[in-house]
């Protein structure tokens, strides 16, 4: 048997030769649209339209009915005709909000979102929560919800699924094909929620042409980086596990390439107060140091991740005993 296969199973033609090599096309849809409330997993949106409202393009109709739920946009300029139960591909009746298509696809006033370099973290997801986007596998998983973990600094890799393994689909073949910035864009952004995380573009490989083009994309953005001299961490302070630590420093120097970390920390720093922040306070106050005054010390370095050790071993040991319970 052959490696990464499994007995038993079906192996169904492809088809993607019929249509990957076509590019994408805008195709206006005519007469009316259904938009059903629930085309996400979760609570079903509620509607903030009534029948005989002009709506237009981009335009909300729906907003989200809870934490795991995604508003709904309008795709085309027009007048709610009816807001009624429609049967939906699974056979089940659904809300639906029914808009009489005016084919003018009148936009409403975009307003972008400032740079994500200046957004927090909980600005992107607000944002992303906001547009609605929700996974497009079978759930509709709302994306808002991936992006808000209860420790996101234990996030190590953000995966995009590239590898659209489905017979004749190819639709996100051709957005790799056609928008590959676009799309290590959205990675990028995805990344810089999790503090730790490192991103993956998951191809398959009966995707070669895709593979190249996203490596001839990141190879141009690495050797701007060598040539910047290298990747640069300036940590803001120590975190309880060295693991999480030795995260941050291998992002700099990877694999021979340039690079340098710096970690500094605060004396008001929980992890500094546990191995005496106090005292170093006093002797800060003794001497009359200034508070921006940074104190490089190999010993402090080393009472440190001594403290740290000692975190990790007492949080074994609750987890031995639990285990052992």
């Amino acid at each position: 048997m052959a490696r990464g296969t499994f007995t038993g199973g079906i192996h169904p033609y492809e088809g993607k030769e019929l249509s990957k090599d076509r590019p994408i096309k805008i195709v206006f849809p005519k007469g009316e649209l259904v938009y059903p409330v629930s085309q996400h997993i979760g609570a079903p949106a509620k509607p903030i339209v009534a029948i005989g409202d002009h709506v237009l393009t981009g335009q909300k109709i729906a907003e989200a009915g809870g934490f795991v739920s995604a508003p709904i946009f309008s795709t085309v300029s027009g007048t709610v005709k009816a807001i009624e139960k429609r049967r939906l591909a699974t056979g089940a009746m659904c809300d639906c909000i029914i808009v009489e298509n005016d084919e003018k696809y009148e936009e409403v006033e975009f307003k972008p979102a400032k740079p994500y370099e200046e957004m927090t973290a909980e600005d992107k997801i607000a944002a992303v929560r906001e547009a609605g986007v929700v996974g497009m596998g079978g759930a509709g998983f709302p994306t808002a919800v991936k992006f808000s973990p209860k420790e996101p600094d234990k996030i190590d890799y953000v995966i995009a699924n590239c590898s659209e393994c489905e017979p004749y689909l190819t639709s996100d073949y051709r957005r790799m094909i056609e928008e590959p910035e676009l799309l290590l864009e959205g990675l990028q952004i995805a990344v810089s929620i999790f503090p730790n995380a490192r991103g993956i573009l998951a191809i398959e490989d009966n995707k070669p042409d895709a593979i190249a083009k996203f490596k001839e994309l990141t190879d141009a953005e690495k050797e701007k980086v060598v040539a910047s001299g290298g990747l640069h961490i300036l940590g803001t302070e120590r975190h309880e596990s060295r693991r999480i630590d030795n995260q941050l420093r291998g992002r700099s120097g990877r694999q021979g390439d340039p690079g340098s970390s710096v970690f500094f920390i605060s004396l008001e720093d929980d992890l500094a107060k546990r191995f005496g922040g106090e005292q170093m306070t006093r002797v800060y106050e003794f001497f009359k140091i200034e508070e921006d005054q940074p104190i490089a010390s190999k010993m402090l370095s080393r009472r440190i991740e001594s403290a740290q050790r000692a975190i990790e071993g007492r949080n074994f040991g609750i987890r031995k005993h639990v285990l052992e319970y």
